[in-house]
Formats: structure tokens, C-alpha cells, sequence
């Protein structure tokens, strides 16, 4: 995503808009990595909540098939797509 906010512009960052979350925008580490404060908003009845030294996680993500026998071997599911009715 290339993209220019209040002044400032972020070139390359991956901007993922996910339906039906609480919040709709994820923003990965290396984006709020480039801000010394991040505040988001949420209009309730209490005062702010401020947290403080948060550590950026940086997992590996796990072989979907590293605990499947030797002779074992991943298999590739059908197709999901919906046909579309006969009219």
C-alpha cells in the first residue's frame, strides 16, 4: 500500500480490512513500529487506558504439516467455490 495520512507517507505496507471484526484495520509491527505512540480511539464511558512497554511478539509461523507421521502427506482440499443455481 502506498499511501499519504495527515502528512506523512507510508510506502509498501500491507493494509489488511477484515469484515465482521471489532476493529476493521489490523496494523502490523512494522507499521506501529514507526510511531513512538499509537492511540485508538473507542468513544467509551471510562477514562483512558494507557499501557506501557508492550513487546513487539515476532513468531515464526508453525509448519502446518511438521506433526503429520513421515508417511503421511498434506492433501489439498476441494475447490469451495459456490456454483451458481440453475435458473
Amino acid at each position: 500500500m502506498n499511501n499519504k495520512q495527515k502528512g506523512a507517507r507510508y510506502e509498501w505496507f500491507k493494509l489488511s480490512a477484515l469484515p465482521n471484526l471489532y476493529a476493521d484495520v489490523l496494523l502490523g509491527n512494522d507499521f506501529l513500529g514507526l510511531h513512538g505512540k499509537v492511540e485508538i480511539p473507542f468513544n467509551g464511558e471510562r477514562t483512558t487506558l494507557t499501557v506501557f512497554d508492550v513487546t513487539i511478539a515476532k513468531l515464526e509461523s508453525p509448519f502446518l504439516s511438521a506433526n503429520l507421521a513421515a508417511h503421511r502427506k498434506p492433501i489439498a482440499p476441494k475447490s469451495r467455490r459456490q456454483i451458481p443455481e440453475p435458473e
